[in-house]
């Protein structure tokens, strides 16, 4: 390519220098040669992350997570390349960053005053410098009073102030079956980190990791309200779509590689080989599943395009599964709702709704369901036992409604779930808001925290199996029940 004048160099190097003040995507990619000789990677992962500290820099995002496969160059852009882009922008910002592991941090540390020392980094932000030339890794300190200060999880604060708080990886892959590892990972960051806000209502926080277990740090902030969540599965197992910007978004397909430049379906399945499945759905997938959590072979559910089949009329009969729970107290049970589509012997699981409703909740949304659906299928407990009486006293009849009286263990309920999945009867949608939840409980089935959605399956399997009303005709599920159709059968 022929060199440009040197004034028109001289103007394109001022352009690109005034976008890369307003833009960290734009910053991140010409402060990379500073601190690693590898050719930079545009890639569409680093767009999204970069989309999310952008919004967090323009004041749009203060809670942030963000799952991440390892050696997806996180680390540069979060712990290297953000801090020093807003120590930029104003270098009186206080910035605290840490890891689980001194050595770590350090050298997040060493990136990071690589650049805030180099030519390039003068050359975008001439007003922010170190005050000394050769700083200690662990206290990055401007001239205009601010500061990158690293620190391991679990390490002192005293006396520190902070307007940002970066976790990259809190916790160390060996340790993530340690509950105490994982509580003093949590504890550290709520009970001693949190509290080093000096303008608490504008403090930001910001935690990026590779998945470990469900029960690891950004798997309890997320069960929290008030985070943004980015999750970035290095294969997407079901459609998966991110920002990259205000008007710009990519879409990864079931099967689809987000970082195919360093990492093809090839070394993918060499790095599941390596590390086995469990540690490689939590650590690449982000889906961790605890250990026996794997009753539901999820693999073995078919899928489909929800857009395409979710009207009534495509199916034989459209019904609806409901678990009760009996408070709307935060830490009582769900009640879920599964709404299943009946075609010949599949079925098809059309939507999923859950929520800790009190009584009057829960009959409002069955009144709804049962002016639309072919069915209601709900179990007899007390609560279920109170919704379908008074269901009964408003029509008069028994329209609609059937009772499900349980008389297996939760598990073996499921297992009999589970078993039809291995079928490849049932269908799960490519695509849908409430997708990943419920995929997630059958995943971590029997061993997570809650299993409502998991009831309301099984129990509709087991009904089809043992035999539905006769006024609910289907082609493959007659009244009778399939047992005792393959016993005069046989």
């Amino acid at each position: 390519m022929k060199a440009l004048p040197p004034r028109s160099a001289a103007i394109a190097q001022q352009v690109l220098h005034e976008r890369a003040r307003r833009s960290f995507h734009v910053f991140q990619a010409l402060m990379q040669p500073t601190v690693s000789a590898e050719p930079y990677v545009d890639a569409d992962h680093l767009r999204a992350i970069a989309w999310k500290l952008q919004q967090v820099a323009d004041g749009k995002i203060r809670r942030l997570l963000i799952a991440v496969p390892p050696r997806h160059f996180k680390s540069y852009q979060t712990s290297v390349a953000f801090p020093a882009f807003m120590l930029g922008q104003n270098p009186a910002l206080k910035i605290i960053c840490a890891s689980y592991g001194a050595d770590l941090a350090d050298t997040f540390a060493q990136g990071a005053r690589q650049t805030l020392q180099s030519p390039a980094f003068a050359k975008v932000f001439p007003h922010t410098r170190l005050r000394a030339k050769t700083p200690p890794l662990h206290d990055l300190r401007t001239t205009g009073g601010g500061y990158r200060y690293t620190t391991s999880i679990g390490g002192p604060l005293t006396g520190l102030g902070a307007d940002i708080l970066i976790l990259d990886d809190p916790l160390k892959a060996a340790e993530a079956s340690s509950q105490i590892a994982r509580d003093a990972a949590y504890d550290w960051l709520k009970s001693s980190a949190m509290t080093r806000f000096d303008r608490p209502a504008e403090g930001v926080v910001i935690v990026v990791m590779q998945r470990l277990h469900q029960d690891d740090v950004l798997g309890r902030l997320k069960a929290e309200d008030g985070w943004d969540l980015l999750e970035l599965p290095a294969e997407a197992m079901t459609t998966v779509t991110f920002a990259t910007g205000p008007r710009t978004a990519i879409t990864l397909n079931p099967g689809g590689i987000l970082f195919p430049a360093r990492f093809n379906a090839a070394v993918l399945a060499e790095r599941k080989a390596e590390l086995g499945e469990a540690a490689y759905h939590a650590q690449y997938l982000q889906r961790p599943t605890p250990p026996g959590g794997h009753l539901f072979k999820m693999k073995k559910f078919g899928r489909f395009d929800l857009s395409a089949n979710n009207r009534i009329g495509q199916y034989e009969q459209v019904i609806l599964s409901m678990d009760t729970g009996v408070s709307t107290a935060p830490t009582s049970d769900y009640s879920a709702i599964t709404i299943w589509g009946v075609r010949g012997p599949d079925i098809f699981l059309l939507r999923v709704e859950r929520g800790r409703w009190n009584f009057a909740q829960q009959l409002e949304i069955l009144r709804n369901w049962r002016k639309r659906l072919s069915g209601l299928l709900i179990e007899r407990t007390h609560t279920g036992i109170m919704l379908m009486e008074q269901l009964r006293r408003e029509s008069g009849r028994e329209e609609k409604l059937i009772g499900y009286t349980p008389r297996l263990e939760k598990l073996v309920r499921a297992e009999f779930a589970a078993n039809f999945v291995e079928t490849g009867l049932a269908h799960l949608p490519q695509d849908a808001p409430w997708l990943e939840a419920f995929e997630q409980e059958l995943a971590a089935f029997p061993h997570g925290t809650h299993d409502d959605q998991v009831d309301a399956f099984s129990q509709f399997v087991l009904k089809l199996r043992e035999g539905p009303p006769f006024w609910l005709p289907m082609s493959s599920y007659p009244p009778q029940g399939l047992v005792r159709v393959r016993i005069h059968g046989g």
